[in-house]
């Protein structure tokens, strides 16, 4: 309990104002020491703030999803190092305390808990959890728990996850000196077994998704210390952005580039000051998936492959695609060297062509926390020599239409992936066409197995099966037309969501989730009615002849089903759409 004179308040819009109370535990409240506002009805704890009194004074400050909590009360400090909650590097608005648990000093070591970031370049979450664990002079462990059971995940995306895991692992150790203890079992529970008795306070990434949000939801029940949640996978915070569910992409612009400045800038490092690679972890039930072989390059087993053999729930029915992608920040930033030589000066022009590839195929990287947006940013930014439009285009795509997707998810945390989501314009079209006739009609073994009459609908299908990836134009399309080739609009969602989630390395994602609804009216307007679409954009086989040289995109994606890479293949395509230019401009005898 606080001392009879405490007073605390909770303050932002509105103004609540609570009892004496029993919000914090004492022991902990007076370790804790932050210069914010103080507002108080106690007359002798407001002379105390404008400095006619000599009483020691506490205030504590806790951020929560924009709320914030000052908490006075009037006690004698202790004579210990006081404990500073206070970051020098990462902005007071991507950091938000998760429970009203206390910091414990007396523990062994501070655990960083690895969930949507697992990188080392530009984490706000590692950065911030070695700075708490330098201030309270501990060694820091990390951790991060695999589950198999993962909604909608297949070992296509299990196999790059843990390719990237497994070289977090290494450069945690080698360059950062934190041993990562990666865990078979539950994220949020293998966190609070990391944590049990041990932990003076958690710190992890903050998460948009639903099943990210419950898990750090439950650790911060379980905790008997404080969980802090550091967000590093936007640019600017979403919260900060919009403070609600923005129409379209025109409404969230201008706010994101009114704080563009200030977040999009490179982190600080900070080195860790106490080093041990060798603190004990009691891991309880669960099992480790990289263990010491692991690290010393023993056994004839790669370890992501014994891992894998380990994941017994596994759906392994989908195959990995590590020929074309592979997992980990050194392949992530690789491929961004690679667009921004090659590929960035023709992005404006280029990237909705299919046949070309001018994109940075980094969504996926993006999707495992594999690489920062600020990162790519930056990059991109530095590149003077591209033109103008391909940066600006490519910089709105990154962040201005990416976190046009979190704050969906984040503003409709219940609906985020689901037709309910969509505007009122949107639902009252969908029923005034219900009963239009379909000229095709598929199930959704057809689909899958691209068996449909249209050719470059089934090359888009056969490129994501192939290499978990599908060109962004040919996605929109592939989405559309399955609005037209099934009975309803529900079930045209669900085929959709659950080929995508299947395939896509990126499936799953705020991105995802949304780039489907998109084709169902998601942030954009209201077109030319026309039948089953209703208001809907339309796309047709036609408008893509006319915009694209479409044969040089079949060929691309045969090449790839004949086993040739990633760049042959687009190689074949372009000398494709060569040689048919040649013929056509050869004169007629």
């Amino acid at each position: 309990m606080l001392p009879r004179q405490a007073l605390w308040i909770v303050q932002w819009k509105p103004v609540l104002e609570s009892r004496q109370g029993s919000v914090l535990a004492w022991p902990w409240l007076h370790r804790v020491r932050i210069g914010v506002t103080l507002h108080c009805r106690s007359k002798r704890c407001r002379q105390h703030v404008n400095g006619t009194s000599q009483l020691p004074h506490l205030r504590f400050c806790l951020s929560r999803s924009s709320v914030f909590t000052s908490v006075c009360a009037q006690d004698r400090m202790p004579s210990r190092v006081e404990v500073k909650t206070e970051s020098s590097v990462v902005e007071p608005e991507r950091v938000h305390v998760a429970n009203t648990k206390p910091i414990r000093p007396e523990r062994r070591y501070v655990l960083y808990w690895v969930q949507a970031s697992p990188r080392i370049p530009e984490n706000h979450a590692l950065e911030y959890a070695i700075e708490r664990a330098n201030s309270l002079r501990k060694p820091l462990v990390a951790c991060f728990g695999v589950t198999d059971r993962y909604p909608e995940a297949n070992i296509r995306h299990y196999r790059f996850l843990l390719e990237g895991l497994y070289e977090l692992m290494h450069d945690l150790r080698s360059k950062r000196g934190i041993r990562l203890h990666v865990l078979y079992g539950s994220p949020d529970q293998v966190a609070a077994q990391c944590a049990r008795d041990a932990a003076c306070e958690v710190i992890t990434d903050l998460g948009y998704m639903r099943v990210q949000r419950r898990w750090r939801e439950s650790l911060a029940e379980t905790l008997d210390c404080r969980l802090t949640l550091v967000e590093s996978e936007c640019v600017v915070p979403v919260a900060l952005a919009s403070e609600k569910h923005e129409f379209a992409a025109r409404t969230l612009r201008p706010r994101i580039w009114k704080h563009i400045q200030r977040f999009c800038v490179p982190l600080s490092v900070q080195n860790l000051h106490h080093k041990d690679l060798d603190v004990s972890v009691d891991y309880g039930p669960y099992a480790v998936l990289f263990g010491q072989a692991s690290m010393t390059g023993a056994g004839t087993q790669h370890p992501v492959d014994s891992a894998l053999e380990k994941l017994e729930s596994l759906d392994r029915s989908v195959p990995s695609v590590s020929k074309y992608f592979r997992g980990g920040t050194s392949e992530a930033m690789r491929r961004l060297e690679l667009f921004c030589t090659h590929k960035l000066a023709h992005y404006g022009q280029g990237r909705n062509h299919p046949e070309k590839d001018d994109t940075s195929c980094l969504s996926a990287y993006l999707h495992f926390g594999q690489i920062s947006p600020i990162t790519i940013a930056l990059a991109v930014w530095a590149r003077k020599e591209a033109p103008r439009e391909s940066r600006d285009a490519f910089i709105e795509e990154l962040i201005v239409r990416r976190e046009l997707s979190f704050n969906h998810c984040w503003y409709r945390p219940d609906d985020y992936d689901r037709l309910d989501s969509l505007p009122d314009w949107i639902h009252r079209t969908k029923e005034e066409h219900r009963q239009d006739a379909r000229e095709h009609l598929y199930d959704l073994e057809t689909l899958e197995r691209a068996r449909t009459h249209d050719p470059y609908w089934n090359a888009a299908q056969q490129e994501m099966v192939l290499t978990g990836r599908m060109h962004g134009m040919m996605r929109m399309y592939w989405a559309k037309k399955v609005i037209e080739w099934t009975p309803s609009w529900e079930c045209a969602y669900d085929w959709l969501i659950y080929l995508n989630n299947k395939y896509e390395l990126d499936g799953r994602d705020a991105n995802s989730f949304v780039g489907v609804l998109w084709s169902f009216g998601l942030h954009d307007r209201a077109h030319a009615e026309r039948p089953i679409f209703g208001k809907l954009r339309w796309m047709s086989r036609e408008g893509l002849e006319r915009k694209f040289p479409m044969h040089a995109y079949l060929e691309r994606v045969n090449a790839l089903a004949r086993g040739m890479s990633w760049e042959e293949a687009t190689a074949s395509g372009l000398a494709s759409r060569d040689a048919q230019t040649k013929s056509k401009k050869r004169p007629r005898r």
